[in-house]
């Protein structure tokens, strides 16, 4: 039984265009999704870090919003808090 899907965005279209797909499996499995935004290997100095990273969880935000609207329940990971997921909500069973 699939409960999680992972799903790596990079702020790209190509990135984006796995989204649809992972969609449909949240729903028909009734899994939650979770988003985790995935830094270039060449973006490892801080002054591009940051900025990346404010940008990373605004386009989150919007993402998860989205899959939550469609029905599904979504969040994404925060990286300051691993063990915290931002925009639980959707979904049938959904915990928001």
């Amino acid at each position: 039984m699939v409960s999680r899907i992972l799903v790596p965005v990079d702020l790209t279209s190509l990135g984006e265009a796995k989204l649809p797909v992972a969609q449909e499996y949240a729903l028909a499995f009734d899994a939650e999704l979770l988003m985790l935004h995935v830094l270039p290997s060449r973006s490892m100095h801080t002054d591009v870090i940051r900025p990346a990273e404010a940008a990373a969880r605004a386009y989150l935000d919007v993402l998860v919003a989205g899959m939550i609207h469609a029905g599904v329940r979504a969040a994404y990971v925060d990286p300051d808090w691993p063990n915290r997921r931002q925009h639980r909500g959707g979904g049938p069973g959904a915990a928001g």
